[in-house]
């Protein structure tokens, strides 16, 4: 099942600047929840990317290995991969081959943390010389909310390079988030039941900006219907490819107030999320 899917959204419900959330009701038992940094950031870095890496060898000065066009996703767990055929530039040359990705994203807010491997092999003239290139590249990174929003840490390797040399990778790296990757996302609930108990889907929308892609999780709901008196408390579970996504919701309806006061706890695209 592809429930997590790639959407063009309108901006209208979905570009609320607010830092913290609100929650609204209409006729069709549609809720809204908006989140967002500083408290509750949750990062989509799918995306193409240029990595520069810094190679360092014995029998030539030191170059720059380039990935270019290098794309990588994270699915709800948090699992980070990628894989494809690039061409890799070695200062002005540059060879073709495949890569694969594989790593994680973990923590939450200010300590969200992005780790994986990158694994290259190709062909090519490097230095006037027909050669393999091997690569394998590990990065340590912290998300930097900015703006504009950065993953940023360490990058350590090694590049092999057939009749030329082996050099080591190692230098301080840092890759920009793709555009609209602000940290905002939000909840949208579709409900039904009793008066007292309810059910339902919902959708976690991340990147929730209307000029650009957005990751959108489909959940199973459970929970209580709120009243003026009694907060409501909902209980959301993937489901499907959207797996790993949980939120439990909290909020009381205060009598006019449009954007009562919530709680929220659980995690999102592996990333830890609670005010």
């Amino acid at each position: 099942m592809t429930s997590l899917i790639k959407s063009r959204l309108s901006g209208a419900v979905l570009l609320l600047s607010s830092l913290q959330f609100g929650f609204a009701q209409s006729d069709t038992n549609l809720l809204t929840f908006v989140f967002g940094p500083p408290l509750t950031p949750v990062w989509d870095i799918s995306g193409t990317y240029q990595i520069t890496n810094r190679l360092q060898g014995d029998k030539f000065l030191p170059k720059h290995v380039i990935f270019r066009d290098l794309w990588l996703s994270v699915d709800a767990k948090g699992k980070v991969q990628g894989a494809g055929t690039i061409r890799t530039w070695v200062n002005d040359d540059w060879t073709t081959g495949d890569y694969k990705v594989s790593g994680k994203v973990s923590g939450g807010g200010e300590k969200t943390q992005v780790q994986f491997t990158i694994k290259y092999k190709g062909n090519g003239i490097v230095a006037g010389v027909a050669t393999t290139c091997k690569v394998g590249a590990n990065y340590n990174l912290t998300i930097l909310p900015g703006p504009p929003a950065t993953m940023a840490g360490k990058e350590t390797g090694r590049a092999q390079f057939s009749n030329l040399d082996d050099g080591d990778l190692t230098s301080n790296i840092t890759l920009p988030l793709p555009p609209g990757a602000d940290g905002r996302w939000n909840v949208e609930l579709k409900l039904a039941g009793s008066q007292k108990k309810l059910s339902g889907s919902a959708v976690v929308l991340v990147n929730s900006t209307p000029t650009n892609t957005t990751t959108t999780l489909a959940t199973k709901v459970s929970g209580n219907m709120p009243d003026q008196s009694v907060g409501a408390k909902m209980k959301l579970s993937g489901y499907g490819y959207s797996s790993g996504t949980k939120l439990n919701l909290e909020f009381t309806p205060i009598p006019g107030v449009t954007n009562p006061p919530a709680k929220v706890d659980g995690k999102v695209l592996g990333q830890n999320v609670k005010n």
